[in-house]
């Protein structure tokens, strides 16, 4: 079915054909519903009039959206058009396929590698849930802008023929098949070992392994031998091409037997080897053994030679070039890349200026200590099964580096159980991580300890709240499971009055024991969970979470164990809302509960599934009309409900309620704290009115100033490359101060310049000096030709102050703030009118995450920027006073806006908050968007580039060359 431009089906706008396969066309396209753009494939009409192949198609393309992995193409949505269209909305991702990177010749050995692994990677993950691919080849693998290969039509090549699953039939790309499918006999994972070992044939030497035409190429497939590489490639190692020998093997019992495997063998071979003469020591033992020989001496001293322009040549830029992959990515695995590069690197050239400005670009230092203390300490990034494990030493370390992504870490100790948990190298996370490992049987069954340290509560609506003090304490490792909870019922839960300690609280009454017990019954009116018949779990459910419970059933089970319900304190720091990005892909967010244990979604200290499957009560009271918090969302929720401060009525026994106990120590000195009623300071933005225009005025008039003399000075200018940095100070509008910028001039594009003007993070008030905003903080944007600006805000930086958070209050200290940032950023614009480099006329506002919040204030008061883009923004639920409120500033916005979002985002959540903003912008329809992106708070950074500068292309004009 062929589409055309501006054509729209269901919610979707086409806006151009991308290209075709065998499948279907694909065509670039808007989701309307959610603002952002994807990849839309129609599919075959006679697809549609076959119900056997229909039906077929949409099991395995269920499959494959199941699927999450970076490795492979995202499947957001499987939609039928009332006509019986079938469509598959996919992610859009920015960059080539590798068969258009092909038409230009061989890429380079290492670069296949690396191509290579990443495939191998997605198909392992594939093959883990039993999905198989059946054609893998360089038309279906596309290149990201940042060099990632990710896997297209997953799960798609197995119903291109209907009946593929029988034997007999054969599908897939005639050049890429393996034996087994050219003979059509049922295949395995094996069958995409074979062609992916085709695939990285072809990448290393620019030829096909079976160069054959038509059907003339299934004979070389069963009965010839490639060419070897080493005759086309010279100086291959001879590791590359044993192991693409052993992917070729037409016997697939000797083939490389799983994904997974091929992968290892790939990074084994990617590992650089050690050198054992190292660095600066190189020269001493040259000088040594130069009295044994002159030639000793020059071996010595060239060995030494090769291995310094190693590090350099190889090691230093593939550490780069991680590290630049690292920044947008929220997981550790670039991150650990980039680490062992250095590590490697720096064992060659010791203390060495790249890698010591490195450092901080990897990561950032923790202290790990243990009790006992001597365990093992292994890391790796987090959910990534198939990396190795890398070694970091015993405890205690003092100074352990650790990438900035979330990475999963195990402690080990002879005669101990050993404790899993999450590594965040993030620098404003605490420093110092303590673990205490129990000889086994010390702790009960199914429970693991939690070693408590300072965590803030990340959860929207509370992350106000300061860490409350407490003590170690265990948690369940898993949801209670039905099972568990037939003990109860077995045992007279439901009679004994003795498990059932809280009031039974409905309406402002209080109901009698056996008034409250008459509701708790099952779909047979016997004691028990809503979803249970005659006081019994579902037949073969016995290991899944019992669900369809109150909050007083969920508490009375709690004290039949033994334990309690955990504290919103408890809960949110095992659970670890940080890590939503990297935690909630692998949660149960489907069509009903699974077994415990079997998401693959790990929080901190071995617990697991407490994003999805269930959501769980916690004990606190969250409202006067008695409502109970229930946290971490479940199976039928939006997957960012893992982040929300949810809270339910006591009474509610929705099929997605169930529970997840805790036993906190019996000298708990701060317990009544903890158990406390907390409100939700929930706001609906859409029941709250703006002030009228005459109210606003006044208000506007606070940030009104004298327009005295700037005084400006350029203090210093710095060559970054890309950039000229300058360090500016002038006078500020108010107090008698002098206030800063840095300014970057590019080194593309030509003056005057569009200027992009940056209000940072929060972290901009946690950080001292303002040295490390170098031009590698906005490289896009200065390699686009237009300049960057970062005003110095007051309280950020080197003007710091007592201000120690960005949440706004109803305090006239916050207000002043918000004030002074006005009035800093409209002088900073007030000083860019004085440079002749800088088109005034062409200003951008672009607002990071704090600064993305400010977008709703400081468009608002500045005009003089063209275009706004705000990313990772939204409304806060913390109130301030009228005159600094966003929602009384958020209509005047009139600039056209891009808002970039992340859908798992623990500050902003979509529908109570970044919603809510973008829908409260004054800025007309048609020049605002709003695009959501599978992660936490950040957006991917081929998507930031590709978004913002078309976005300033459209309101600012493209850059002059």
């Amino acid at each position: 079915m062929k589409l055309e431009t501006s054509q729209v089906l269901l919610h979707y706008q086409i806006l151009g054909r991308v290209g075709a396969g065998g499948m279907g066309e694909v065509y670039r396209a808007l989701d309307t519903r959610l603002q952002r753009e994807v990849a839309l494939k129609s599919l075959p009409d006679e697809l549609a009039r076959n119900p056997e192949a229909k039906a077929r198609f949409l099991s395995e393309a269920r499959a494959a959206s199941a699927l999450e992995h970076p490795g492979v193409c995202t499947v957001h949505a499987i939609e039928e058009t009332p006509d019986g269209q079938l469509l598959i909305a996919m992610a859009l991702y920015d960059g080539e396929t590798l068969a258009a990177r092909l038409e230009r010749g061989r890429i380079p050995a290492d670069a296949a590698l690396d191509l290579a692994i990443q495939v191998a990677d997605g198909l392992a993950a594939a093959h883990a849930r039993g999905i198989l691919h059946r054609d893998i080849k360089p038309a279906n693998i596309v290149v990201t802008a940042g060099g990632r290969a990710v896997i297209l039509d997953f799960g798609l090549a197995k119903i291109a023929n209907f009946d593929l699953t029988q034997p007999g039939s054969t599908v897939g790309t005639l050049a890429y098949m393996s034996p087994e499918q050219a003979r059509g006999q049922k295949v395995d994972e094996r069958s995409d070992v074979w062609s992916l070992g085709v695939l990285l044939y072809e990448m290393i030497c620019g030829e096909r392994p079976f160069p054959g035409l038509d059907l003339s190429v299934v004979g070389q497939i069963l009965e010839d031998d490639p060419p070897p590489l080493a005759k086309k490639v010279a100086g291959l190692a001879p590791g590359i091409e044993v192991l693409v020998r052993r992917c070729l093997e037409k016997d697939r019992d000797r083939r490389v037997a799983s994904a997974a495997e091929l992968g290892r063998a790939l990074r084994e071979l990617r590992r650089p080897k050690a050198v054992t003469s190292r660095g600066r020591r190189a020269l001493t033992a040259a000088l040594v053994v130069l009295v044994l020989g002159l030639g000793a001496f020059l071996s010595v001293f060239l060995r030494a030679r090769a291995a310094e322009n190693h590090a350099r040549s190889e090691l230093l830029p593939e550490m780069e070039r991680q590290i630049e992959l690292a920044r947008y990515d929220i997981s550790a695995t670039p991150g650990w890349i980039a680490h062992r590069l250095a590590l490697e690197a720096e064992a060659i050239l010791g203390e060495d200026p790249a890698l010591a400005a490195a450092w901080p670009r990897i990561g950032s230092e923790l202290q790990l200590s243990s009790e006992p203390s001597g365990a093992l300490v292994r890391a790796r990034g987090y959910g990534d099964e198939n990396a190795e494990w890398i070694e970091l030493g015993r405890t205690p370390l003092e100074q352990l580096r650790v990438p900035f992504g979330i990475s999963s870490v195990e402690l080990s100790l002879a005669g101990r159980s050993s404790v899993r948990d999450i590594l965040w190298g993030q620098p404003y996370w605490t420093k110092k991580r303590r673990f205490v490992l129990d000889e086994p049987g010390a702790i009960p069954e199914g429970m693991v300890r939690v070693a408590v340290e300072p965590y803030p509560v990340q959860l929207p609506g509370l992350d106000h709240l300061e860490q409350e003090p407490m003590q170690d304490f265990l948690i369940d490792r898993f949801e209670v499971t039905n099972a568990q909870y037939q003990r109860f019922v077995d045992a007279g839960g439901y009679t004994r009055a003795e498990f059932w300690k809280v009031p039974f609280e409905k309406g402002g009454a209080t109901l009698s024991f056996e008034t409250a017990l008459a509701s708790f019954k099952d779909l047979t009116g016997q004691p028990g969970p809503a979803t249970w018949e005659v006081g019994r779990f579902p037949d073969g459910k016995q290991d899944h979470p019992v669900c369809g419970i109150s909050w007083y059933e969920a508490a009375a089970y709690a004290q039949f164990a033994g334990k309690q319900l955990p504290t919103i304190f408890h809960w949110n720091l095992a659970a670890f809302p940080f890590g939503s990005s990297e935690i909630c892909p692998r949660g149960n967010f489907g069509e009903g509960p699974v077994a415990v244990g079997s998401s693959g979604s790990e929080n901190r200290y071995g617990a697991q599934d407490m994003a999805g499957n269930v959501r769980e009560w916690c004990w606190n009271q969250a409202s006067r009309e008695g409502a109970r918090y229930t946290l971490g969302g479940g199976w039928n929720d939006h997957r960012y409900a893992f982040n929300d401060a949810y809270a339910a009525n006591p009474w509610d026994r929705s099929p997605i309620n169930g529970l997840r106990c805790v036993q906190l120590p019996a000298g708990e000195p701060n317990r009544e704290k903890l158990m406390r009623s907390i409100e939700v300071p929930f706001r609906d933005f859409s029941q709250e009115r703006p002030v009228d225009d005459a109210t606003f005025a006044v208000f506007l008039r606070q940030y009104a100033y004298d327009k005295t003399p700037l005084n400006a000075t350029i203090e210093k200018r710095e060559d970054q490359g890309i950039a000229e940095r300058q360090v500016i100070t002038f006078d500020a509008a108010y107090g008698q101060e002098r206030m800063r910028a840095l300014v970057f001039l590019p080194k593309a594009g030509k003056a005057p310049y569009q200027t992009v003007v940056v209000f940072p993070g929060s972290g901009a008030i946690h950080t001292s000096s303002s040295d490390g905003y170098n031009a590698s903080s906005a490289a896009f944007l200065l390699k686009s030709g237009r300049a960057v600006v970062l005003p110095i805000f007051k309280g950020t930086y080197e003007r710091r102050d007592e201000l120690d958070s960005d949440y706004p209050d109803e305090s006239a200290f916050y207000k002043d703030h918000v004030i002074q940032w006005g009035k800093d950023l409209s002088r900073t614009i007030d000083y860019l009118e004085t440079r002749a480099e800088v088109d005034s006329k062409r200003l951008a506002y672009y607002g990071l995450s704090w600064g993305g919040a400010m977008g709703s204030i400081m468009p608002a008061v500045e005009t003089r920027f063209a275009c706004n883009v705000l990313l990772v923004a939204g409304f806060l639920f913390q109130r301030s006073m009228p005159e600094v409120e966003p929602l009384n500033y958020a209509g005047r916005v009139r600039q056209p806006t891009l808002m970039l979002n992340g859908e798992f985002d623990f500050f902003f959540p979509v529908e109570t908050a970044q919603k809510p903003m973008f829908e409260a912008l004054g800025t007309a329809p048609e020049h605002k968007r709003y695009f959501v992106y599978p992660g936490a708070h950040t957006v991917p950074r081929t998507e930031l580039a590709a978004q913002m500068l078309g976005w300033l292309d459209k309101y600012l004009g493209p850059v002059v060359p």
